[in-house]
């Protein structure tokens, strides 16, 4: 493992920014795992010679090399110097990416025990690997199932590179989300009320994916977003009489169900409960203060 322990400047994990340069799009006959390998600002990739790490055996030769149409690794260099991570790109047959729960299940027969917990990165899950002095990120980011290795003592060079291929490639995939809120009360449309994404997947409370839109006169929406895990709330701003709720009848950021983005989503509905206002004034030594208002569920 030259590359994870060779003696060179002790550079610490920087932050990681994707290039404007454009990515070639690859040919037919190209290898469709180099593709993922965007550029990335200040630096740059190298062949890879190390041993290949255990927990990738069952990709490169075992039970599930068969869903593999291609693969490539690199070695990363910042400032001339090796930056002890490495990237490991394996291009998924269309129909084995596109099966629900294909990262845990590819992650589970690689890994098993060795993956020991999930993370949020660049708005998605992605599952954490410890394996002797390894350790590893890994996810499925369309037909690309991706690890970023470095040694333990190297977490936070392995994080950065990870954060900045996710973000990088994210821009590539854009889809749209469209839905309708309605009232639960009633049953029927609302208008005016604000659709907001928070950033999903273990990412903690609250990180705005991007800005809001507004429902129309029919209680309908419609957002383009990166692929990526999200939680939407549907909050009534000046909707007298109705509470905030999360997609799936959330009612908290915690409890909220993630929408998991890998396509067009259609059908992405909220439904607000009806409340109650309550109405009153602020005194401090019978000084009035002003009026409070608020909207209950």
């Amino acid at each position: 493992m030259g590359l994870l322990f060779a003696c060179c400047t002790d550079v610490p994990a920087t932050e990681v920014a994707p290039s404007a340069t454009p990515v070639p799009t690859a040919s037919a006959t190209a290898n469709p795992a180099d593709e993922y390998f965007v550029t990335l600002t200040g630096f740059r990739y190298a062949p890879l010679e190390e041993q290949l790490p255990p927990f990738l055996r069952e990709l490169e030769s075992g039970s599930l090399k068969d869903i593999v149409a291609g693969k490539s690794s690199r070695s990363i260099v910042f400032n001339g110097d090796p930056y002890r991570v490495s990237v490991y790109v394996y291009a998924l047959r269309p129909l084995a990416a596109g099966v629900a729960g294909a990262q845990d299940d590819i992650t589970d027969k690689i890994a098993g025990a060795a993956w020991t917990d999930d993370v949020g990165l660049g708005g998605r899950t992605v599952a954490y690997i410890e394996k002797g002095s390894l350790t590893a990120y890994a996810w499925l980011q369309r037909t690309f199932y991706v690890v970023v290795v470095g040694a333990d003592t190297d977490n936070d060079r392995s994080y950065a590179i990870a954060r900045g291929l996710i973000d990088a490639n994210t821009t590539e995939a854009r889809y749209i989300i469209t839905g309708q809120v309605m009232s639960k009360a009633t049953g029927g449309p609302l208008a005016g009320v604000e659709i907001i994404l928070f950033k999903g997947g273990f990412a903690p409370c609250c990180d705005l994916a991007m800005p809001s839109v507004t429902t129309g006169s029919t209680g309908r929406y419609q957002m383009t977003v990166p692929e990526g895990d999200y939680r939407i709330m549907f909050y009534p701003r000046g909707l007298d009489g109705y509470g905030t709720s999360w997609w799936k009848d959330g009612a908290t950021f915690e409890s909220a169900t993630d929408l998991t983005v890998t396509k067009n989503a259609t059908r992405i509905d909220g439904l607000l409960p009806a409340g109650h206002v309550v109405r009153g004034r602020l005194l401090q030594r019978r000084r009035r203060l002003g009026h409070v208002r608020h909207h209950g569920r």
